[in-house]
């Protein structure tokens, strides 16, 4: 039987610092950043040099939206070695480690960055991170410190399904689908992170045999976004 195929959870993950909009291979110059990274990049260097480095980032955070993740993190690594104290860059490095799978590397940056001020906005990727590895323990403890921080639904959906993905990786399905189905009800207008839970509650159950349930899960994900993930081969594959 094959293996549940989850979305790395950092399809649409992006430094929170920078607030680029989604969007961007259409467009045809990087998005200016905020003025607090610009601020904090020519504090940490000086105005001529921050000035460039503040285009840097902006075309790096541009090139991730691209899923150019080799270009973005080569650009924000140059960044980081003009201006070493710049957390937007340092979470942008982190996530393109992530994209490119080097998971070992990415978390050992975002342990880092958490460190520093505490936050959980890359609690889901992190714990990902560890599943990847098959540090199973270290990736359910990320998770509790989520759940018991209780931050946006987006990110506690982004866990969740992380957490599923920890426990049907030790074949502990039945587990995964209790879990995931406590955060399922019926919606008129699902936002992002409820189509995402569907699809990879459609994968459990493909996995566990129940196809009939499968195929309801991922009809509901095809008439919200019949481009998450491959849906439409999965649909055809249980027609």
């Amino acid at each position: 039987m094959p293996r549940v195929r989850f979305e790395r959870v950092a399809d649409e993950q992006r430094p929170p610092s920078a607030r680029v909009p989604l969007g961007g291979a259409a467009r045809r110059s990087a998005a200016p950043l905020p003025d607090d990274v610009v601020a904090e990049i020519i504090g940490a260097t000086s105005r001529n040099v921050g000035a460039r480095m503040t285009t840097r980032l902006a075309d790096a955070t541009a090139a991730y939206e691209r899923a150019r993740y080799g270009d973005a993190k080569r650009m924000a690594k140059s960044v980081l070695r003009a201006a070493p104290e710049s957390r937007a860059a340092a979470e942008l490095h982190a996530l393109c480690q992530y994209r490119l799978g080097y998971y070992r590397a990415a978390a050992k940056e975002l342990e880092v960055l958490l460190e520093a001020d505490h936050t959980y906005s890359h609690h889901p990727v992190l714990a990902d991170c560890y599943r990847a590895m098959g540090r199973y323990a270290r990736a359910r403890t990320v998770w509790n410190e989520l759940k018991d921080a209780s931050p946006s639904p987006e990110l506690m959906a982004e866990g969740r399904i992380v957490m599923a993905g920890v426990l049907a990786d030790q074949d502990r399905v039945g587990e995964a689908i209790d879990l995931l189905e406590k955060a399922v009800r019926p919606l008129r207008k699902p936002r992002e992170h409820h189509i995402r839970t569907w699809f990879a509650l459609g994968a459990l159950y493909e996995r566990a045999g129940d196809t009939a349930r499968a195929k309801v899960l991922f009809s509901q994900v095809y008439a919200a976004d019949p481009q998450m993930a491959d849906v439409v081969a999965r649909l055809e594959d249980l027609s």
